[in-house]
């Protein structure tokens, strides 16, 4: 019992912090870049445009070309229906939900992943 708590449990322990930490290392490290409204709009037409806002809200209005993915369906199911070798550019009506999925999809393999900055509000 005493070479369990003075060897085992220390060496899970750090084996544990490390990989936690080497993840959240990755995960606030991806290279997404935020974009003020003007800048977006300039390069979007040479990128793939794509709304993660709800479904309803994505019907109710978008910017035209975009296409509707969920977070989920954008780092899991669909990967294969973004393409790598271009610009991914992401929109949602709340900023920090972009950004999670600017950088889901950025440690998924897309090099050139930017959000829209400001919220998206239907216009």
């Amino acid at each position: 019992m005493e070479i369990f708590i003075t060897y085992i449990i220390p060496i899970i322990l750090g084996v544990t912090i490390g990989l936690v930490l080497m993840a959240l290392k990755d995960y606030y490290t991806a290279k997404i870049t935020g974009l003020d409204t003007e800048t977006f709009q300039e390069g979007m037409r040479k990128a793939q445009l794509i709304d993660v806002r709800p479904k309803k809200a994505y019907e109710q209005g978008k910017i035209k070309g975009a296409r509707h993915f969920s977070v989920a369906q954008l780092t899991h199911k669909n990967q294969t229906k973004v393409r790598k070798d271009l610009p991914v550019y992401l929109y949602h009506s709340s900023k920090f939900k972009v950004k999670r999925a600017a950088r889901r999809i950025a440690l998924a393999g897309y090099q050139d992943v930017y959000y829209l900055n400001n919220p998206y509000i239907n216009e």
